[in-house]
């Protein structure tokens, strides 16, 4: 069956993947980048909600545990085919003058988005 299903035409599997149930995966350009910006608030609402009101993450350079308040989400990069890469400004929860730029890295997966990972730069403090 497997085998079938690779070789069929596009319009053919989106015609099987619907009778079955399967979410057809959106491709980036049918994403708009205020889409990103809202899967990125959503994702940092949970994430501080979990954390006592903090955007709780490990730094991946010095391997501390970072305690930060969200700023804003300064720009939406993209690579075609490979994912979103929205910019997002922190600062250290109780030192305004450090702070980070978050690169969070999105795909599209069925109707929404996933998040890969994420990667934080100090900026300035």
């Amino acid at each position: 069956m497997r085998m079938h299903t690779l070789c069929l035409s596009g319009l053919m599997w989106s015609v099987l993947a619907t009778a079955v149930g399967v979410a057809a995966e959106r491709s980036m350009e049918q994403i708009s980048q205020e889409e990103v910006r809202a899967a990125v608030r959503a994702t940092v609402e949970q994430t501080m909600q979990a954390n006592g009101g903090v955007f709780a993450i490990k730094d991946n350079r010095t391997g501390e545990n970072l305690q930060l308040a969200f700023e804003d989400i300064r720009l939406v990069r993209s690579i075609h085919d490979y994912g979103f890469f929205p910019n997002v400004l922190f600062h250290a929860k109780d030192m305004p003058e450090k702070q980070y730029a978050l690169d969070f890295w999105l795909k599209p997966k069925g109707e929404g988005l996933e998040l890969m990972d994420i990667r934080n730069r100090l900026l300035a403090g």
